[in-house]
């Protein structure tokens, strides 16, 4: 009986542990409010948003109790605390009135104004506008005007694409990146404004004269290949017919004639197809080679197809 008891004790200790623990867990987040703003609440279009020196105080309820708690803004804080912004820290800007603040299923606003341009022109051209094909795109000297909706006006300053980029500018072409022989024109766009840089790209003509020497070149040795091999074989029928005309018999003398010239048509075939195949491939490596150049063929294949 006082075992029973004993036992019947300790499950309602048990139960009241349990409990006291249980509701010691129970947290539930009331509200979230902006106690300090940011330091930084006026943008430009494209810069980057900076949360620094926000403060947020989150209100929570635990056991009827209220406890208020400030979070000083920093990425692990805000982490550790369940809270998320919208845009986050360190977006680029172009857009919006405000920043949205959550956590636990509560939001606040911090209001930021951005300023944006209504106008986007270029105030000077890269100092190289016009290349060679192959000549990679250089945007040293560029100089972008924005316009603002207040009437101000701010001069951009191209220094590298990583830094035009950042602050909210991209190109069709990138500093330093190819230029295709069509290219006629660089597009630099800022949001949903648009400029064109033109440019000029120029054919690499000493890239020319060196793929047309190397065909050239080429299709002389195939045609020097061909004249020694014919020649070879015009050795070699007057030695097969000398030798033809040595028999006595007259069909053996016959037969070695016929086989001489057959033998003679035969390599004059086998030279004419190496030589038309060397041809082919040296006019084929040369199309390949003159759209590297920056330009196409307009040639028209030799007469026999030399």
């Amino acid at each position: 009986m006082k075992k029973a008891i004993s036992f019947l004790g300790f499950l309602m200790i048990l139960f009241a542990f349990s409990s006291s623990v249980y509701a010691q867990d129970v947290s539930i987040i009331t509200g979230v409010k902006v106690t300090t703003p940011p330091v930084k609440v006026n943008y430009k279009a494209g810069e980057l948003l900076d949360l620094t020196g926000l403060v947020v105080t989150i209100s929570s309820k635990s056991n009827g109790i209220s406890v208020d708690r400030d979070v000083i803004f920093s990425t692990s804080a805000f982490s550790a605390n369940g809270i998320t912004t919208s845009p986050a820290n360190g977006t680029s800007l172009f857009t919006g009135n405000k920043v949205v603040i959550r956590v636990g299923g509560k939001t606040v606003s911090q209001a930021i104004t951005v300023t944006r341009p209504v106008k986007f022109e270029v105030k000077q051209q890269p100092y190289k506008t016009t290349y060679t094909f192959g000549e990679k795109l250089n945007l040293a000297g560029l100089i972008v005007t924005l316009i603002k909706s207040d009437g101000t006006r701010e001069d951009v300053v191209f220094s590298t694409q990583a830094v035009f980029e950042s602050l909210g500018f991209t190109t069709t072409i990138k500093d330093g990146g190819d230029i295709k022989s069509t290219d006629k024109r660089v597009t630099v766009s800022y949001g949903k404004f648009k400029v064109n840089i033109p440019i000029v790209v120029n054919v690499n003509i000493a890239c020319v004269k060196d793929a047309l020497s190397l065909r050239e070149q080429t299709v002389a040795a195939s045609v020097s290949t061909f004249t020694n091999s014919v020649a070879a074989s015009l050795q070699t029928r007057k030695a097969a017919l000398l030798e033809a005309w040595d028999k006595t018999v007259v069909s053996e003398r016959n037969k070695a004639i016929n086989t001489a010239w057959t033998n003679f048509k035969t390599a004059q075939n086998t030279a004419r197809g190496v030589r038309l195949v060397s041809v082919k491939d040296a006019w084929s490596k040369w199309k390949t080679d003159v759209k590297l150049c920056g330009t196409t063929s307009t040639e028209p294949q030799g007469l026999d197809n030399f």
